[in-house]
């Protein structure tokens, strides 16, 4: 995966989270299509979102005024942060992404990896496809190194743990013993 899809990837996801936590996914993904045409059909919109000149404060007046009363309120600021950012010729994949994703196309699972070292992406890949298939879904996990892991790595998805450190191996056996 290139540097440009993990970063769709990531605005997807990120946008997904703000449109549950708002309980408007169907509206922003509706939306979000509408804003990838009219951008399409306007060059001069993206021109001016990309362009050093103009500051965040104006972009922002000129996108609330063009769009404001037409898409949901929060593409505005995000679109904004795709200006700032750099990254508007990301919209039309991360809309695709976006849509899929509130289409339920992929759900991708995210958790987090926590290891006693740091693990190679090689390892770090052959682990949440491990994951994937015990899960059933696709899974992307963030590595963390804890400094108080003997050994083994501790998987977090959601409320779902998956234990194969040493310390809980050797709390089991200690436990088994005392029994």
């Amino acid at each position: 995966m290139n540097p440009s899809s993990h970063k769709v990837e990531a605005y997807a996801r990120a946008l997904h989270g703000i449109a549950e936590a708002n309980h408007c996914v169907d509206a922003l993904a509706d939306d979000l299509g509408h804003l990838v045409a009219f951008i399409h059909k306007t060059p001069s919109v993206r021109q001016f979102l990309v362009d050093d000149q103009v500051t965040m404060p104006a972009k922002q007046n000129a996108l609330a005024e063009l769009l404001g009363g037409q898409l949901h309120p929060l593409l505005v600021p995000f679109t904004l942060l795709l200006a700032a950012a750099g990254d508007i010729d990301l919209i039309n994949p991360l809309a695709t992404a976006f849509i899929s994703t509130a289409a339920g196309e992929t759900q991708t699972a995210i958790g987090e990896i926590h290891s006693a070292v740091a693990l190679s992406p090689e390892k770090l890949a052959a682990i949440e496809t491990e994951v994937s298939r015990t899960l059933n879904r696709p899974v992307r996990l963030q590595p963390h190194v804890m400094n108080n892991i003997l050994g083994g790595i501790r998987v977090k998805i959601g409320d779902t743990v998956i234990d194969g450190t040493l310390d809980t191996q050797l709390e089991e056996a200690r436990r088994h013993l005392i029994e």
